[in-house]
């Protein structure tokens, strides 16, 4: 199934072809990252300039409006809002801790999908203030 993804801030689609680009900060470097659009595909190309080390945590920004593309459920996860080619609509956060693989999809009725080795690090997170909180 095809998702498409969009920022929660200007809802700009994020990924017109395949991978799904955003902007990552290290500290004072930058650059592009690519996402597999898959769900719990952990394929992800970085920008050399980031110069990452295990455990960093990285700031993702919508390369179009520049807004963070943060998580309220956790400091370190990231969201992106989704759409799937079945209709189906909700949010995908991801860890932006350099070497974790989590990742978690959560559907509009609260059904959270779990991805990664790292997942369990994150059971306590409450997705649904992402609701509340837009």
């Amino acid at each position: 199934m095809k998702y498409r993804y969009a920022c929660p801030s200007c809802r700009t689609e994020l990924n017109p072809h395949e991978d799904v680009v955003v902007v990552a900060k290290n500290g004072d470097r930058s650059g592009l990252v690519l996402l597999h659009p898959e769900p719990g595909n952990q394929r992800v190309f970085v920008a050399a300039s980031l110069q990452l080390k295990p455990k960093d945590a990285v700031r993702f920004y919508c390369p179009v409006c520049q807004a963070e593309l943060k998580s309220a459920a956790a400091t370190n996860l990231v969201r992106l809002d989704y759409k799937a080619q079945d209709g189906s609509e909700g949010f995908a956060t991801f860890s932006r801790v350099y070497g974790e693989h989590a990742s978690f999809y959560v559907e509009k009725d609260g059904a959270v999908r779990a991805f990664g080795e790292s997942a369990p690090l994150y059971g306590d997170c409450k997705f649904y203030v992402e609701w509340i909180s837009g």
